[in-house]
């Protein structure tokens, strides 16, 4: 982990593609190759949207699993086509450089308000006071999730326990964080959502 590049090498002078039994992958290890991969429109990011799980030979997901599910395939990450178009249109304009250059005063005005409380306690852990809660603040920010919410101090918790699920052949406890997570964090999205559309522009 802490130097795969070795490792790369070695894959790179093996050949231009490799079938990795313990997580039943294609590894594709030549730059060329992978760019020509990520421009192909036959690919995606899944393969869902011309396959069946068992026509791909996948294990379809565990109906308990559903809540994660339905989360994540609904992310900008994991559409294909026309959905994918629609839902990149909507997030670009978070990211113009006016939009950015508009939310800098609000993260120095975050990252103070961290760097304080450290200052204030006496010093303590940097990454877990003030590197880790900064973005997740600034992505509550520009969620329009109110800073008196209660649920703002849980983003973190559900994006890791959500992100267990990534982890290779993860484990149904894992799993199951990741679907009560996955619930709470939908359910307070929709009432969010509901909210705003009673009192729009207002938390």
């Amino acid at each position: 982990m802490a130097d795969p590049y070795p490792a790369y090498a070695a894959l790179r002078a093996a050949g231009r593609v490799h079938w990795h039994e313990p997580t039943r992958q294609w590894l594709v290890p030549h730059h060329e190759d992978v760019s020509a991969l990520l421009r192909d429109r036959r690919l995606g990011r899944t393969y869902t949207h011309r396959f069946t799980h068992e026509e791909f030979g996948r294990k379809a997901p565990d109906p308990a699993h559903e809540p994660f599910h339905t989360l994540n395939d609904h992310g900008l990450l994991d559409l294909e086509g026309a959905d994918h178009a629609r839902i990149r249109r909507l997030v670009s304009k978070a990211f113009t450089p006016r939009t950015v250059e508009n939310l800098a005063p609000t993260v120095r005005r975050l990252a103070a308000g961290l760097v304080g409380d450290l200052l204030a306690a006496g010093g303590g852990d940097l990454q877990a006071l003030v590197a880790e809660p900064l973005p997740v603040a600034v992505i509550a920010e520009m969620l329009g999730i109110p800073e008196e919410d209660e649920e703002r101090d849980r983003l973190r918790p559900w994006s890791a326990a959500i992100c267990g699920m990534f982890e290779l052949n993860p484990s149904e406890e894992t799993a199951g964080r990741a679907v009560e997570a996955s619930v709470a964090f939908s359910d307070y999205l929709r009432e969010l959502i509901a909210r705003r559309r009673r009192a729009p522009g207002r938390t």
